[in-house]
């Protein structure tokens, strides 16, 4: 069931597309992008699209190292019968808070590239749905952007069941996803 807001406003559409791209937090070289000719557009969807899959690819292998990491450390502590580390003497277990310290070092180190990762594939990610939609006809100009928001604009709810998905153009689609590739 689709359900829409009760104090829902009058959309406002963004009075240029750089307005709507600033606002999607998507480059403004894309502001002509409708003037590109298709190989362009294809080009542009088919390096982003597997920057993107690197991006996928790097963060996996950030998550899998980082559970290996806490597993370590966790089997650590359990050889050494350490409970807490912070029970831990600074002069007597200093071998064991130096191995912690060398545990948390690589576990932030882990995790902060894992973050500044999915916050550069997501900026990449904001631009894809775009050149989908024009490369499947969704989008054949900034207005059919603008219609697609207009139609959901003040949804709260709905299931990927409602028909109307039918029509909306990747950028506002629930069903969307970045699989299967476009060829």
């Amino acid at each position: 069931m689709t359900t829409w807001s009760d104090n829902r406003r009058p959309y406002e559409a963004p009075a240029t597309i750089d307005e709507w791209l600033i606002k999607r937090g998507i480059s403004i070289n894309y502001s002509a992008v409708f003037t590109w000719d298709e190989e362009q557009v294809r080009s542009d969807y088919e390096d982003l699209f597997n920057e993107i899959e690197a991006y996928n690819e790097r963060i996996d292998e950030l998550e899998s190292k980082f559970q290996t990491l806490h597993q370590s450390r966790l089997e650590y502590m359990e050889v050494h019968d350490i409970n807490n580390w912070h029970t831990l003497d600074p002069i007597r277990d200093a071998e064991h808070l130096t191995q912690n310290a060398s545990f948390s070092d690589d576990i932030v180190a882990c995790n902060t590239e894992g973050k500044k990762l999915k916050k550069e594939r997501g900026a990449k990610g904001r631009v894809l749905p775009l050149l989908a939609g024009i490369i499947d006809g969704s989008y054949s100009d900034f207005s059919s952007i603008i219609n697609d928001e207009r139609s959901v604009h003040g949804l709260m709810s709905s299931n990927s069941g409602d028909p109307m998905w039918d029509y909306i153009g990747p950028l506002h689609n629930i069903r969307w996803g970045m699989y299967p590739k476009l060829d």
